[in-house]
């Protein structure tokens, strides 16, 4: 309770904090990713907290794609029973028109089907990997993840989460590869972006790799190994270029640079 009423304080919407934790309401982004990392309290109930908002997220653009779709079909209707109404003469003509949003939207679902749906698929390929709290295995080596969901790697287990089940065609950004002991969470996959809470990921821009002390965005093109361990977070660049972003302000890394920031 405690933990929740200081993160809750930090944004402004909670009382009096207990006398253990500083007073957020002052606190600078640097001081509050400090507190998280040394809290366990703060950390866990910031960690529940992102979870919780990646999937307010997922479902609010799920209900807003229904919206559209509702919307799309009452337009179809409406022009089709204009058409008919009109006669012959421009009763062939307004039907083509009236068929030309539901063409539209036909198409764009085929373009959605063929890029994939609102979701990451975590690929197994050994060890012990966990994705959407399902253990992955040879009888069940894949698991479309939506944001919110987490994927563990542990023991000498690697991962891979990409676009699609199928490999990825020519042009398509790299899946993010997960190494030993990590874990991610998916925040939003039309991004590209995941929060790398511990371990490594090997990424491909166009992608943000939030972690718990900064943010690193992937031009495209560009490919980097990011690392996270209690002490901070290490940034190798390979190609292109990368930014990251902290408490203390952002700094650019070209190809075959290599950085490591602590926070504070």
């Amino acid at each position: 309770m405690h933990a929740r009423r200081a993160i809750a304080r930090f944004v402004g919407t909670a009382g009096d904090l207990v006398d253990e934790h500083p007073e957020p309401g002052a606190w600078s982004e640097a001081q509050f990713r400090s507190h998280i990392v040394q809290c366990p309290d703060c950390k866990r109930v910031y960690r529940e907290t992102l979870t919780a908002a990646a999937r307010i997220g997922h479902e609010l653009r799920a209900e807003r794609a229904e919206h559209l779709r509702e919307l799309r079909r009452k337009n179809f209707r409406a022009r089709a029973i204009d058409a008919t109404a009109g006669g012959k003469r421009r009763g062939r003509w307004g039907l083509r028109l009236a068929l030309i949003p539901a063409l539209f939207a036909m198409l764009l679902l085929v373009f959605r089907a063929q890029g994939g749906e609102d979701g990451l698929v975590a690929r197994w390929s050994g060890g012990e990997v966990r994705a959407a709290g399902q253990l992955l295995s040879a009888d069940r080596p894949l698991m479309r993840l939506s944001p919110g969901d987490w994927c563990h790697t542990r023991g000498n287990a690697v991962a891979t989460l990409a676009a699609r089940v199928d490999p990825a065609p020519e042009g398509e950004a790299e899946p993010f590869e997960l190494g030993i002991e990590t874990d991610v969470l998916i925040l939003d996959p039309r991004a590209r972006a995941v929060r790398l809470e511990r371990g490594t990921l090997e990424a491909t821009g166009p992608a943000r790799i939030v972690t718990p002390i900064g943010i690193l965005d992937l031009a495209e093109g560009a490919s980097a190994r990011i690392g996270v361990d209690a002490g901070g977070t290490d940034v190798e660049c390979s190609e292109g270029s990368s930014t990251w972003t902290g408490p203390t302000g952002s700094r650019d890394l070209s190809a075959g640079e290599s950085a490591r920031f602590v926070a504070g």
